[in-house]
C-alpha cells in the first residue's frame, strides 16, 4: 500500500506544483493589483514556477541527508527533520504534533522563495526592491501562515 501512495504522490506531483504555483501567483497578482502595479500573467506564473525550486529544496535535503551523510536512520528521524525550519527555535516536547508539523515546514527556503521572486519582479517592474519584497511577504507570507494555521485547526 506504501508504495502505491509513494507511487501516485510521484505521478502527481507535476499537477501539486502547477496548483500550488496557480495559487501563488494569485495571491502575488493580488498583492500587486492592490498596489496598482501591473505585470503579464504569463511573466508572473514563470517567475512563480521557478522558484518552487526553492520550495524543493527541503525534500533534496532530507534525501541528500539521510541517504550519503547519515547512512544509518530510522522513519521516525525522517518524518521529524525539519531542515531549516523555525521549529528548531521551539522545544517541541510538549507540542501537538500537528504544531510540530505546521512549524516544521515554515524554513528559510520559503524565505529564498520569496527573496527569489522580488528580485524576478524588481527587474520588470519600476518600484523599489523592499516595496516588492513587501508585497510578497504580505501576500505569499500571510497565504502560508494562513495554510499552515489551518492545518493545525482542522487537524487537532
Amino acid at each position: 500500500m506504501v508504495r502505491r501512495v509513494d507511487f501516485a504522490r510521484y505521478i502527481l506531483s507535476p499537477l501539486y506544483l502547477f496548483i500550488l504555483s496557480v495559487i501563488i501567483a494569485a495571491l502575488i497578482k493580488i498583492g500587486l493589483t492592490g498596489y496598482n502595479i501591473e505585470i503579464n500573467n504569463k511573466l508572473l506564473f514563470k517567475i512563480i514556477v521557478t522558484g518552487t525550486f526553492f520550495l524543493s529544496l527541503p525534500l533534496w535535503v532530507k534525501a541528500v541527508w539521510f541517504v550519503l551523510i547519515k547512512g544509518s536512520y530510522t522513519s521516525e528521524e525522517i518524518k521529524n527533520f525539519y531542515p531549516l525550519s523555525v521549529l528548531y527555535f521551539f522545544d517541541t516536547a510538549d507540542m501537538h504534533m500537528r504544531i510540530v508539523k505546521a512549524l516544521g515546514k515554515i524554513n528559510l527556503y520559503h524565505l529564498a522563495f520569496m527573496l527569489y521572486v522580488a528580485s524576478c519582479l524588481k527587474l520588470y517592474i519600476i518600484a523599489s526592491w523592499w516595496h516588492l519584497f513587501g508585497i510578497v511577504c504580505i501576500t505569499y507570507g500571510f497565504g502560508l501562515a494562513l495554510l499552515q494555521a489551518g492545518i493545525i485547526l482542522i487537524f487537532m
